[in-house]
């Protein structure tokens, strides 16, 4: 298991860039502790920074399942579930909200499944669907999993790259 205590802000990352994968992972809010913020940055490509370029896989308490792209990562759905908007710090953002909220309670393990192939992008929790992106930008890059301030567990992380034919 790994514990993160949220601070310094960051993330940590992969060392080899990955474009068509399946990424599995449990993670928690720890018994005891308020719910925060937490994601999964997908297709990282940016200099590094808070926040790089990348899509990220939410993870905030009662938003996990919504996508975001990040400093100007191209993505699409539907428009009933999409806003854009623009950011001093962290530039263009691209926001796609969930289809439904799957999370369990502070305390108990999550399962996220992220599966990008191509310019598609699907999240499941705890084995449901609760999104899919579209027309998303099908650059090599890294994976990170990101300290957003709050304290959260993460375990059984498996990533398996998907070999194109």
């Amino acid at each position: 298991m790994l514990r993160c205590r949220g601070t310094p802000k960051g993330y940590l990352y992969t060392e080899k860039d990955y474009t068509s994968f399946v990424f599995t992972l449990d993670w928690r809010w720890p018994p005891g502790k308020k719910p925060g913020n937490g994601g999964v940055l997908l297709r990282m490509t940016a200099p590094h920074k808070v926040w790089p370029k990348s899509l990220e896989a939410q993870l905030n308490a009662g938003n996990a399942g919504d996508f975001w792209g990040l400093d100007g990562y191209r993505l699409a759905g539907p428009t009933d579930r999409l806003k854009t908007l623009s950011h001093p710090q962290f530039g263009a953002l691209v926001n796609l909200k969930k289809l439904k909220a799957l999370e369990k309670t502070p305390g108990q393990w999550n399962r996220y499944e992220i599966r990008a192939e191509g310019d598609s992008v699907t999240l499941s929790i705890n084995g449901e669907l609760v999104n899919r992106a579209t027309g998303c930008a099908a650059t090599p890059g890294k994976l990170c999993i990101t300290a957003e301030g709050d304290e959260i567990e993460f375990r059984n992380l498996q990533l398996t790259p998907i070999e194109r034919k």
